[in-house]
């Protein structure tokens, strides 16, 4: 008799599983994760089959994070903690100088008067390959 074959969400679901169990403390935090995979998955692959978009989905490095993880973790959203939530302004403003500095004041300049007709940004060296996505 064969064995049975697993299917590529599956057998990738199990391979990912093998590697949190090495690297994390707690079952909890291990099924809690692998869930996160899983639905993450089958998102993934509906979404792939409805076939709106112009570009296929696929998996990378994030898979296993929730939208909120993934924002919080790299996209620099914060939240303020429940502690400084009372001091209001205060508190934002003290936030705003000690992450960014000092805000100057904005200069009245007319930018627009000196704007090409168009820029070949690849030609500036702006334009970097596609990374993590």
């Amino acid at each position: 008799m064969a064995a049975p074959s697993l299917s590529r969400p599956v057998a990738l679901a199990i391979l990912l599983l093998c590697c949190l169990v090495a690297s994390m403390r707690g079952t909890s935090q291990q099924l809690r994760r692998f869930e996160v995979y899983r639905r993450n998955v089958e998102d993934i692959e509906a979404t792939n089959r409805e076939g709106r978009l112009s570009y296929t989905l696929g998996e990378n490095q994030f898979t296993d994070l929730t939208s909120e993880e993934f924002l919080a973790t790299y996209t620099g959203r914060f939240t303020v903690p429940p502690e400084m939530s009372e001091a209001g302004d205060d508190y934002a403003e003290m936030l705003i100088t000690t992450r960014a500095g000092d805000v100057a004041e904005g200069h009245g300049a007319n930018l627009s008067a000196a704007v090409p007709e168009s820029v070949d940004w690849r030609e500036m060296g702006a334009v970097t390959p596609v990374e993590h996505q």
